[in-house]
């Protein structure tokens, strides 16, 4: 969330995949909220961000 004072609503992923396709990239993930799906994505484009579970995505930080 936006709030600082409700980090304990936010969580990581692990991404161990993507596919890109035209202007598209489709990270494949591995969410602990979601431990027996994987079918998880998240998907980034000019559009805007898309999460497959349907929860709120606020934004991506990755780390490299």
């Amino acid at each position: 969330g936006w709030s600082p004072f409700e980090l304990d609503r936010d969580h990581q992923v692990l991404a161990y995949g993507y596919a890109v396709t035209g202007d598209r990239v489709t990270l494949r993930l591995y969410d602990p909220n979601w431990p027996d799906r994987d079918d998880v994505a998240v998907t980034l484009s000019p559009a805007g961000l898309g999460q497959s579970t349907g929860e709120r995505l606020l934004g991506i930080i990755a780390l490299g």
